[in-house]
């Protein structure tokens, strides 16, 4: 019995064991098949991280890659976007094969040496790229100013890359969504003016007219006025056709079709003026035009003749034509044929400069009396010129549209021409019938008598002084013959300070002609077809106009808070209560700043905004130009330069303004030397603010681009040249808005990127 147990207990160890052994087998089985599943996770998520990075690499360098060929408009890619835009096309485009472009690149072929270097055999890797650019929808931005019109060409879209990267069996796609925008670079409207002020004719008026110059139109000792060239001109020479207006052609300088002064850069000066004119009106600001022949370009010599009719054959005596028709029909023997007489009516104007009320003619000054009559009308000091000249020089004759209660004084003498000795006898202002009677037949008869070269004619002079002192009384003679058609003018001196200041196209466009009608002589161009003043008022009212794309008042013409906003791609922070220095932001010479041939460049290509003060530190030439919209006050420490300036521009990139925009101030302290008699910057600079905008000048400067600001006080003061930043034919007939050029393509810093296994 005893055995039997033992065998028992032999036989159950026997089955324990066995159980043990086979459980053991089977964990062990188990554990092994574990590693061997957990390897293959480990290589499978390794393969997976590396194939993450790879294409994320890929996709953000195909991203940096076409963000230059967007901006540079590489003719394969970027420039097929703006193309597009400018056929009218919107929302998705064809898909573009990007692999070639990328692979070629030395980056990345070092990351795919690294790469397979790091991994062996097992660093084989392939990848595609392509992408598709969604245009959007037109007109995806506000009105920069209410009432202003969209470009039709500019668009917010994005580019959508797509990165299929192969290895080992398992494929990633990268999607890489980049947003862009195609917007112009030019800050509308202001680019259209060469001087935008809605407080322009609010100038202290002796601020105003702060020139003395001697009669040849030089300097007296005096501060230099501030000059508007209202277009630009590239080689600055005497005798260029379409400027010099010593050529006294009428289709010189106003030429036919669309007139030049459309086409040029044009002035605002808004605002209520502080002087009433000799008719009454008020609110005006008037500016006493200056003399001056002297050939001299933007040295020392700034005269104004072109505002002067003028007969080269006659010293610039012009005849009075309806009144020496009145004298042919009332002295018997005076007419001449075909349309003269022995003794005629002429005028001529003279300008302001020092000693133009001290002209002695015959022991008699010419305007002593006149003058002292209109002061005390006026109770004003007229002795100084004009500070403030809007069309240019004679050498550089540049009219244009002033908008504003703009007017002109100067004088005006009347005299009577015999003709038959070619002498006139110029008249004096008299307040009384025998003063009148004795100049006339007395005076007159005294110098007419002792003419050299000529017989007296008793008869004739006696019927002539018997006629005029007979119809003509000392109030005929100061208001002249009203009762006539047309009425006949006064024959006093004349201060004429009512007419605007843009009547000087009269002249401009027939210099010899001062009775031809204004529609008869100034192009029809649908702002003074009918006369000068329909534009000098403070609230002109643009209606879809073509030129600024704008429907409403110019008083309206404002940048609010929100102004290009929509627009910007990159918005600089700035460090609370500091100034960001140019030369010291990182991001901006990072992004925008390349070096080519030693030299820093200026690539901009788009807008871009600063938050609170910018101190622009160091020199900037600008390759490719855009707007830089500023929260605080600019200060310009060192030249600004377009390098086109001065050359016509011959590809697409040449664009080469940088417009500035701050409501709180912009100061411009420096300036380019060696390129004139003023050192140069180069640029539009836009301080509009409710009236509280100004643009400060430290010295005077030559300003190649244009200027709005509020406050005009520092330009006029200080004396400078304002010579708007383009040629005519650059941006007029639409081109300012349908021209690639004048636009940038640039990708903004927002993106999204998504990792997807097929």
């Amino acid at each position: 019995m005893s055995r039997g147990f033992s065998n028992s207990r032999r036989g159950m160890l026997v089955v324990i064991v066995g159980g043990v052994l086979v459980f053991s087998m089977i964990i062990f089985i188990s554990l092994v098949n574990r590693v061997r599943h957990e390897s293959a996770v480990t290589n499978r998520v390794s393969v997976n991280e590396r194939l993450y990075q790879i294409a994320s690499a890929v996709g953000r360098l195909a991203v940096r890659k076409l963000q230059k060929d967007f901006e540079t408009r590489d003719p394969e890619y970027g420039l097929k976007i703006v193309q597009a835009a400018f056929s009218d096309k919107t929302g998705p485009q064809a898909s573009v094969d990007y692999t070639k472009v990328i692979k070629s690149l030395d980056v990345l072929k070092e990351i795919m040496t690294r790469f397979k270097s790091e991994w062996g055999d097992r660093g084989e890797i392939d990848f595609t790229i392509s992408y598709v650019a969604d245009l959007g929808k037109k007109f995806p931005f506000k009105a920069p100013i209410a009432g202003m019109s969209n470009s039709p060409y500019e668009r917010k879209g994005h580019i959508e890359f797509t990165i299929t990267v192969s290895h080992l069996g398992v494929s990633k796609v990268c999607r890489v969504r980049k947003e862009f925008l195609l917007t112009r670079l030019l800050a509308p409207p202001f680019y259209r003016f060469t001087l935008f002020s809605h407080r322009g004719a609010t100038i202290d008026k002796d601020l105003a007219n702060q020139t003395f110059v001697k009669d040849d139109g030089k300097l007296s000792n005096s501060n230099r006025p501030m000059v508007c060239l209202n277009r630009l001109i590239r080689k600055k020479k005497e005798g260029i056709e379409g400027l010099d207006f010593r050529f006294n052609r009428a289709d010189n300088i106003v030429k036919s079709g669309t007139p030049s002064f459309v086409k040029n850069g044009w002035i605002y000066l808004g605002g209520r003026g502080q002087q009433k004119d000799s008719k009454g009106d008020d609110g005006n600001l008037i500016l006493n035009v200056l003399t001056g022949s002297h050939d001299d370009i933007l040295e020392n010599a700034f005269g104004e003749y072109f505002h002067f009719y003028f007969n080269p054959n006659s010293a610039g005596w012009l005849i009075l034509k309806d009144w020496s028709k009145w004298l042919n029909a009332n002295i018997p023997g005076n007419e001449m044929p075909p349309d003269a007489g022995r003794v005629m009516l002429a005028f001529v104007d003279y300008g302001y400069y020092r000693g133009l009320w001290e002209i002695p003619f015959r022991d008699n000054y010419l305007f002593k009396t006149a003058v002292n009559m209109y002061k005390a009308r006026i109770n004003e000091d007229i002795n100084r010129g004009n500070s403030m000249h809007l069309f240019g020089t004679p050498a550089m004759c540049t009219p244009t549209l002033v908008f504003g209660k703009i007017k002109r004084r100067f004088a005006r003498t009347f005299a009577f021409y015999f003709s038959e000795s070619a002498r006139v006898y110029p008249m004096r202002a008299f307040t009384n019938n025998s003063s009148v009677e004795s100049f006339v037949g007395e005076e007159i008869y005294e110098w007419y008598k002792d003419l050299p070269g000529q017989t007296p004619d008793e008869s004739f002079i006696q019927n002539f002084i018997s006629v005029f002192n007979g119809k003509v009384k000392a109030t005929e003679y100061q208001i002249g013959l009203t009762d006539q058609t047309p009425p006949l003018c006064g024959l006093d001196p004349e201060i004429r300070d009512w007419e605007p200041y843009i009547t000087g196209l009269h002249n401009i466009c027939d210099p010899g002609g001062p009775d031809r009608p204004w529609a008869d002589v100034v192009p029809k161009n649908g702002y003074i077809d009918a006369g000068p003043e329909a534009i000098c008022k403070p609230d002109y009212e643009f209606k879809n106009d073509k030129e600024i794309y704008y429907n409403g008042n110019i008083r309206q013409l404002e940048p609010g808070d929100g102004y290009l906003k929509d627009r910007v791609s990159y918005a600089i922070p700035g460090e609370e209560g500091k100034p960001t220095y140019l030369s010291k932001s990182d991001f901006f010479n990072n992004h925008f700043i390349i070096e080519e041939k030693g030299k820093k460049l200026l690539y901009l290509n788009q807008i871009v905004s600063f938050d609170g003060d910018l101190v622009i530190d160091e020199p900037v030439e600008v390759a490719k130009g855009g707007v830089i919209l500023c929260s605080g006050k600019v200060d310009i420490q060192a030249p600004i330069i377009n390098p086109y300036a001065t050359t016509t521009p011959d590809n697409p990139d040449a664009f080469g303004y940088l417009t500035i925009v701050s409501d709180k101030g912009i100061t411009i302290s420096a300036g380019k030397s060696g390129s004139g008699p003023l050192p140069q910057i180069h640029g539009f600079f836009v301080s509009v603010n409710n009236g509280n905008g100004r643009v400060n000048i430290g010295k005077p400067m030559h300003i190649v681009g244009g200027i709005a600001s509020d406050n005009i006080e520092d330009l006029v003061k200080n004396g400078c040249v304002i010579e708007w930043g383009f040629d005519p034919a650059e941006i007029s007939g639409g081109r300012d808005m349908s021209t690639p050029d004048f636009y940038g393509l640039a990708m903004g810093p927002r993106d999204l990127e998504i990792i997807t296994e097929e």
